[in-house]
């Protein structure tokens, strides 16, 4: 909420309220590149274009609200086509919107590269079948995409004994344990 306030102000108004205030040391450490970009970089642009930290601000107050904007257009396409996406629809939005309806239809963002090789597959014809990173896939089937998670690769065949856990990383943890006869098993 401060963004738009130099810090000369802030530091002004606690003096002249006789308020005392906590430097944080790792402020100074610039190993950390947020330090950098403000103990360096915001000086050296101040330095050429005096008042570049607020129009920095103002820039991210707008682009936030474009980004909500286009978020919203992206929620109105997924609510008019439910849980499956037309293909030829996808195509047809403006690529900002598009990108955005991808991201909330996968709960994240691809790369740039990814998101080029998603809007080829979904204009394509036929079925098909796109995997993506993060065990997601895209199934083309009559022009409507379904967004899915990618099928997991065979666990190995292998005994377990009682008292003995295997652990597949991301996928699965089974535990063995002897029940006596009769007994409800979990």
């Amino acid at each position: 909420p401060l963004l738009q306030t130099p810090r000369r102000d802030i530091e002004a108004y606690l003096a002249a309220r006789d308020i005392p205030h906590v430097e944080d040391a790792t402020n100074a450490d610039r190993d950390a590149a947020r330090n950098r970009v403000r103990l360096d970089v915001l000086p050296a642009l101040e330095s050429v274009h005096p008042g570049a930290a607020a129009g920095i601000v103002r820039m991210s107050e707008t682009l936030a609200e474009d980004e909500a904007y286009l978020t919203s257009l992206a929620k109105e396409a997924l609510g008019r086509w439910g849980g499956e996406i037309s293909g030829s629809g996808l195509c047809g939005l403006p690529r900002s919107v598009a990108r955005r309806v991808v991201s909330l239809r996968l709960g994240g963002e691809l790369s740039r590269e990814r998101f080029e090789a998603l809007l080829r597959f979904a204009g394509g014809a036929g079925s098909g079948v796109l995997e993506l990173p993060g065990n997601r896939r895209v199934r083309r089937e009559f022009g409507v995409l379904r967004f899915d998670a990618a099928a997991s690769p065979p666990l190995d065949e292998r005994p377990l004994t009682p008292g003995e856990t295997l652990v597949y990383p991301g996928q699965w943890k089974i535990s063995c344990e002897r029940c006596a006869a009769g007994a409800e098993i979990q």
